[in-house]
């Protein structure tokens, strides 16, 4: 079986999970729950991966529990991020949507 260029270290980040896709770059895919940068802590950590190697952070979308804990992992790893033009403004203010919000039908 042909080898994966690639492989992924899932990281547990509060009520939801950050994945470091590692191969000739590395890259974090969204940011966790907020208040929980000890798990992407604890995780990279485990991976036996730099912060400061993580050269592009994905988000998924901008709901809190995946952008939660963003300006802490970004601070660490010092990297550029990447999200959808829609979801834009909830990562630049710090106020992601909440679940409840979106429910409701509030305007971001």
């Amino acid at each position: 079986m042909e080898q994966l260029p690639f492989h992924f270290h899932r990281i547990p980040v509060g009520i939801d999970n950050c994945y470091l896709l590692c191969g000739s770059k590395n890259i974090l895919i969204d940011g966790g729950a907020p208040g929980h940068l000890d798990g992407f802590v604890n995780g990279i950590k485990q991976a036996g991966v730099d912060p400061k190697s993580v050269e592009l952070i994905i988000l998924t979308h901008g709901h809190a529990d995946h952008i939660g804990s963003l300006n802490e992992i970004q601070e660490r790893t010092g990297t550029r991020i990447a999200v959808h033009k829609d979801d834009h403004h909830w990562v630049g203010s710090g106020q992601p949507a909440l679940l409840l919000e979106l429910l409701r039908g509030a305007e971001p």
